[in-house]
């Protein structure tokens, strides 16, 4: 842990979302406290591909797409910016 106080709190806030089932890192929803499964960035980039390619819907925008991510039950960091860079890449939108 940090030695400044109030990193450390923040640091021990900020875990509280977070738990282990056997070796799966899973964060819970802020929400509606649903465990969502932590994966790499490469997988997720990967899921919002095949999202917003149409296999869950047709070319929705980036919020769209990250809100069905979450409610399929995945979660990493930086899911928004990634699914901002693919619509924002997609030449059919």
């Amino acid at each position: 842990m940090p030695e400044e106080m109030a990193e450390a709190k923040q640091i021990v806030w900020r875990s509280k979302l977070y738990t282990m089932i056997g070796d799966v890192l899973y964060r819970r929803g802020t929400r509606n406290g649903i465990l969502m499964k932590c994966i790499s960035r490469a997988e997720g980039i990967d899921i919002l591909n095949k999202i917003h390619s149409g296999e869950c819907g047709n070319h929705a925008a980036s919020r769209t797409i990250m809100g069905k991510a979450f409610c399929s039950g995945f979660y990493w960091p930086t899911t928004l910016h990634d699914a901002e860079e693919i619509v924002r890449h997609c030449k059919a939108c």
